[in-house]
């Protein structure tokens, strides 16, 4: 998990998460890089989910989260990854989501749009998104 979070792959979506990166040469609609690295076979579309599920770890703001999902979306768009086949990271994926959300400020909501807009597509993909949140405490704040 260590060396998995100081790999390449990481970096990589990091800088798109983050936009930081040259964009007369790469940017996160393109994703010049990461196909480089997935059609020379360096990295498998397992290996790409599994660097998503770290980012999303690494931050703990709604916005950070919504970022990530973005670039998730941008990436089954763009790479032709199919959730369909990845059902329980795309489910760990969600549930590290719902965590947040369950403590989420008001000012937050176009990012909870943008989160719940990609659990649309999620099951609209046929993962099963039913148990998400099924970990939250129920709260009189929360909406879960």
């Amino acid at each position: 998990n260590q060396m998995m979070s100081e790999s390449l792959i990481v970096a990589v979506l990091n800088s798109y998460a983050t936009e930081i990166f040259d964009s007369d040469v790469d940017n996160k609609t393109a994703l010049k890089t990461l196909r480089l690295l997935v059609d020379n076979r360096i990295y498998a579309h397992d290996e790409i989910i599994y660097a998503v599920k770290l980012l999303l770890a690494k931050g703990h703001t709604i916005e950070w989260k919504a970022c990530i999902l973005d670039l998730l979306q941008q990436i089954i768009d763009s790479l032709g990854l199919e959730p369909i086949f990845h059902p329980e990271q795309m489910q760990e994926i969600a549930n590290e989501v719902t965590l947040l959300l369950d403590r989420r400020k008001d000012n937050e909501a176009r990012a909870i749009k943008r989160i719940l807009s990609f659990f649309a597509k999620l099951a609209s993909a046929g993962i099963d998104i039913q148990r998400i949140g099924e970990n939250l405490l129920y709260s009189e704040q929360s909406d879960f």
